[in-house]
């Protein structure tokens, strides 16, 4: 049934349930044909299986259906899985690092299923070590350019304001807010201390020395 899964073969997989088959049988990695059908976004096994198989089922990694299809980009199975059961809040220990399938998204620039994500109420601000929150997912893509960054973390933050919770939302995004400020207050002194910038003692502000250092530090802020 798994290798039916994998290649999204409806057929075989209903002719094996008929038959009496056991829809949560594990492979190697502990594996169920619903993780492996969510993995390799076939919708149409995957609303097959959820019928008879265990939603919340996760493999050897600790991650879930759920998590495999977000991670893989597969906007209609993350949608089928919330709508079934399966829960957008869970954090898996996936290979020994804590994360959610809000990061797993973020991390591999799937922005619709974030959306979808932040849409049922999943937190924005969750932060993992070492991963860092949804944020700092996209600021580590190497492939997007400073302003695709911008835009996407935009997007995010709209489709999390628009979410439920707004008070406690608003909270932790002046929180986070407050909390970046310090950050960079504090990166700018460290940078003017071993001479990288030119202190003001009246104003207590980094003047820029040469090359423009202030924008710079922008820039590297923004990818911590």
């Amino acid at each position: 049934m798994l290798q039916a899964a994998r290649i999204g073969n409806m057929a075989a997989i209903t002719t094996m349930l008929d038959q009496g088959a056991n829809p949560n049988e594990r492979g190697m990695m502990g594996s169920t044909a619903l993780i492996v059908a969510a993995e390799a976004g076939h919708e149409g096994v995957v609303r097959l299986l959820i019928v008879q198989g265990n939603v919340h089922a996760v493999n050897l990694h600790g991650d879930d259906a759920l998590l495999v299809g977000a991670k893989a980009g597969h906007f209609a199975v993350v949608k089928l899985l919330t709508e079934s059961g399966a829960d957008p809040h869970r954090v898996s220990n996936s290979h020994g690092m804590p994360t959610n399938a809000l990061l797993e998204a973020c991390a591999n620039d799937h922005l619709d299923v974030a959306v979808l994500l932040l849409s049922l109420g999943v937190d924005l601000l969750f932060s993992t070590r070492p991963f860092g929150n949804a944020l700092k997912q996209y600021g580590r893509l190497t492939k997007l350019t400073y302003n695709e960054k911008s835009a996407r973390c935009s997007v995010l933050v709209s489709a999390w304001q628009a979410g439920p919770c707004p008070c406690r939302r608003e909270n932790r995004l002046r929180q986070a807010r407050n909390q970046n400020w310090r950050r960079r207050k504090n990166f700018v002194r460290v940078l003017a201390e071993h001479g990288f910038l030119k202190q003001n003692t009246v104003t207590d502000t980094a003047e820029p020395s040469l090359f423009h250092i202030r924008g710079i530090v922008h820039h590297i802020i923004f990818f911590l």
